[in-house]
């Protein structure tokens, strides 16, 4: 590995901005549930809108959304420091109304089912589609399995609410949003995504939101990740240093052990703070009691392997 630059320490410098790292992950899959009167299961799989709240004003015309996104962009080390689910209501005929979002609790599936017109009134549901009474639909009169609940398994408590008025853009942004996420990241296999549910008391309260179209949903992450402190290295295995940033002490984690490992910290001007050899080890501990900022810490093992990573004292 070549000797620090002045690309590595404006690297360093530039990093600091990304020990936090933003991005926005697609929905990849998206479906809406009717509550139907008829023994008819209903979807909307392939449809523009999705809808949540009471479609008119009597019993049984419910709707419920659920929403998924692909969380594979994100790292699996990484920690989740903010979230925020946008939308967008393109029709409605009612005030203000609270939106919340509920996190699913089953798998469910998304055909091929694409209402007509409006859209308001749903399709009959085709093979894989969720349904009001089936997580995966046969076709309309039957489930290849049935949610446990009927009108879909979800946690009870809301993990984000918004009061949605006028066409327009919504966010969700909270605590549990970011918990579920987490969750997610840390159990892939539990991302079953979200229930949109309106309210669902006497009188109309149904919202239509754009799944298609240019306000398509979007779900921005905000992380950090042990992998993000790494600006160059010769390693073949991956490094993890955490936490970073840090307020005192960080740890640079190697996945093998090495006889002889040397950590040798700078600041951003290039002068040297300190350098420690390390035996037979494969967990190099950094102590920064120095001012806050951006270091350098370049380690080499007795093998030739180098690294050169970026560590925030706050």
């Amino acid at each position: 590995m070549k000797k620090t630059t002045l690309f590595s320490l404006l690297l360093g410098i530039i990093a600091y901005t990304q020990a936090q790292q933003t991005t926005t992950v697609p929905l990849d899959k998206y479906n809406t549930l009717y509550q139907s009167s008829s023994s008819t299961n209903k979807s909307n799989g392939a449809g523009t809108y999705f809808f949540v709240g009471q479609n008119k004003k009597s019993t049984n015309n419910l709707r419920r959304a659920l929403l998924h996104f692909d969380l594979s962009s994100i790292p699996n080390d990484a920690v989740i420091t903010d979230a925020t689910l946008s939308l967008f209501m393109s029709k409605s005929i009612v005030g203000a109304k609270e939106v919340r979002v509920h996190r699913a609790t089953a798998d469910w599936g998304q055909g091929t089912s694409d209402a007509p017109e409006e859209e308001g009134g749903g399709a009959t549901a085709t093979a894989n589609d969720a349904s009001w009474n089936c997580n995966f639909s046969t076709d309309g009169s039957s489930c290849i399995t049935a949610w446990n609940t009927v009108g879909g398994d979800f946690a009870t408590t809301a993990s984000a609410s918004t009061m949605v008025a006028a066409s327009g853009s919504y966010n969700w942004t909270a605590t549990a949003l970011i918990t579920d996420i987490q969750a997610w990241i840390d159990t892939p296999a539990s991302n079953f995504g979200w229930f949109l549910i309106g309210e669902e008391g006497d009188g109309t309260s149904a919202k239509r939101f754009d799944a298609t179209t240019a306000n398509a949903p979007t779900l921005s992450i905000t992380y950090t990740s042990a992998t993000l402190g790494v600006i160059e290295t010769s390693f073949t295995e991956q490094i993890h240093v955490a936490p970073n940033p840090t307020a005192y002490q960080t740890r640079i984690s190697l996945a093998n052990s090495y006889p002889l490992v040397t950590a040798t910290v700078k600041n951003l001007i290039g002068q040297h703070i300190q350098t420690t050899t390390y035996t037979n080890t494969n967990v190099i501990d950094v102590v920064l009691d120095g001012s806050a900022g951006v270091y350098l810490v370049s380690i080499e093992a007795d093998t030739g392997q180098q690294a050169l990573l970026k560590i925030v004292k706050q």
